[in-house]
């Protein structure tokens, strides 16, 4: 199976792709004109692969799952990120007022049961979020905060996602993406980590960030 954009679409918007995988389908064509959420998604699920990757056993044909609802086994969630620093994270080092938000992407109750696409299928931020407050200022920022996220039922490591974006906390504009990192929760290891960071434009620029990760999944 595919989904593509109608062809009537003359913008740069795109589908939610993991919604789509969650259902099974096999291709989820998406504009790349613009580094949106569903790009970020796109990368982190098929990131130092070969362009394609297995789906979870009960989605594949030799299994006998009929539905979504039985198609895989799924846990519940308690992730820490202790987020301590980052370097190099834009060159407009004098002008911004960095903080990190966090995102979980993880199928919804409406999705699992009734077979909806939330939202119609298009491209949103994670249900599951929060935020550090602003560091100081400069390309180099100390945060040295922790983000919580507490009993998250019903997930499926391979088809849950963690988006971990930059962002200026500029008061006189609206907050703006300076970097990000995206990752599929399986692939999420735990301890401390230097995670690489992607430009606005989907680059890597030389950033990162230093976190201490706990997961836990039961």
């Amino acid at each position: 199976m595919r989904a593509y954009p109608k062809g009537l679409r003359v913008n740069s918007s795109n589908f939610a792709p993991e919604v789509f995988w969650r259902k099974g389908v096999q291709m989820v064509a998406l504009n790349w004109q613009n580094v949106n959420a569903a790009m970020m998604l796109n990368e982190a699920m098929f990131a130092g692969t070969g362009g394609w990757c297995l789906k979870p056993v009960g989605y594949r044909s030799s299994h006998d799952a009929t539905s979504q609802l039985s198609a895989a086994p799924r846990a519940t969630l308690q992730l820490t990120l202790n987020i301590l620093a980052a370097e190099n994270i834009t060159s407009k080092s004098e002008r911004v007022k960095p903080y990190v938000r966090c995102e979980i992407h993880v199928e919804e109750e409406q999705e699992r049961r009734q077979g909806a696409f939330p939202e119609g299928g298009r491209t949103k931020e994670g249900e599951i979020k929060a935020s550090t407050e602003v560091g100081l200022g400069g390309s180099n920022p100390d945060f040295r905060q922790t983000l919580r996220f507490i009993d998250i039922e019903g997930v499926i490591p391979e088809l849950t996602f963690v988006r971990l974006k930059v962002m200026d906390g500029d008061a006189f504009s609206r907050d703006n993406l300076i970097a990000w990192a995206c990752f599929r929760l399986d692939r999420l290891r735990g301890g401390p980590r230097l995670i690489d960071l992607y430009d606005p434009d989907g680059i890597k620029n030389g950033g990162r960030m230093f976190v201490v990760i706990d997961k836990t999944l039961h």
